[in-house]
C-alpha cells in the first residue's frame, strides 16, 4: 500500500486569477520533505507542474477536459489514479491549494481518523453558517421552503454540519463508488472548526 497525496489545481480561476499559484507555497511549505516521492501535483498550469518537479514530487498534467468549469471531482481523481497506475488498496490524501492555513497535524489527525475507523472514505465537516431549515428555493417573488418542517424556535432545529474538502482520505478502490463530490452513505466526518477558504479576493492572506 502506497499512501499519497494529491494537490489538485486549474489554471482557470474566475474569482481570483492565478489563485492556486498565489497559494501554492502556504501548502508546499507544509508538507515534510520526506514525504516528496508521494505528493502528486496534478494540473494543467505549467508553472506549478514546475515548481512540483523543483520539491521532487509527481507532476500530473491534467488535460483540458479535465480542467473545465464543469469538471468534477471524482473525474480528476480517476484520471490521476490511471496515471499514476495505483492500485486498489493505495490511499489518496486530498490537499486542495485554496485551505492556506491548513497545518501538517490537521492533515495526521485526519489520516489518524481515517486509519482508526478502517474507513474508505473520511471527508471534513464544519458549522454551517446558515440552517437548511431557513433556506428556499425562489420561485419568483415567492419562496419554497429546502425542508419543509414545523419547528419555529432555532434552539429545536437538528444539528447540521457544512461538507467542506480541508482534507480528504480515501481508499483508491472505494473512489469508484463516490458521488461526483468524492462522498457517499457511508463517507465519515471528521469535525472541525469553521476555516478560510479562498473563493474570493477578500479572501486571500
Amino acid at each position: 500500500m502506497t499512501r499519497y497525496y494529491l494537490i489538485p489545481a486549474r489554471l482557470g480561476s474566475k474569482g481570483v486569477p492565478n489563485k492556486n499559484r498565489l497559494l501554492f507555497d502556504a501548502t508546499a511549505e507544509t508538507i515534510p520533505e520526506e514525504l516528496s516521492s508521494q505528493v502528486i501535483m496534478a494540473t494543467d498550469d505549467g508553472v506549478l507542474l514546475q515548481k512540483a518537479l523543483h520539491r521532487g514530487w509527481h507532476a500530473v498534467p491534467r488535460p483540458a477536459e479535465n480542467t473545465s468549469d464543469t469538471s468534477q471531482p471524482k473525474e480528476y481523481m480517476e484520471f490521476v489514479i490511471d496515471a499514476m497506475q495505483m492500485e486498489p488498496d493505495d490511499e489518496i490524501v486530498l490537499l486542495y491549494l485554496t485551505y492556506p492555513d491548513r497545518e501538517w497535524w490537521h492533515v495526521e489527525e485526519v489520516v489518524k481518523f481515517f486509519e482508526q475507523k478502517e474507513a474508505l472514505s473520511v471527508l471534513c465537516a464544519q458549522p454551517a453558517l446558515t440552517h437548511p431549515y431557513k433556506c428556499i428555493y425562489p420561485k419568483g417573488d415567492l419562496g419554497e421552503p429546502v425542508i419543509t418542517h414545523q419547528e419555529h424556535r432555532r434552539q429545536d432545529y437538528p444539528a447540521v454540519l457544512e461538507i467542506i474538502h480541508y482534507v480528504g482520505v480515501f481508499k483508491v478502490g472505494a473512489i469508484s463508488d463516490l458521488g461526483p463530490n468524492l462522498y457517499n452513505d457511508e463517507t465519515l466526518y471528521v469535525p472541525i472548526l469553521r476555516v478560510r477558504d479562498v473563493d474570493t479576493i477578500e479572501d486571500l492572506p
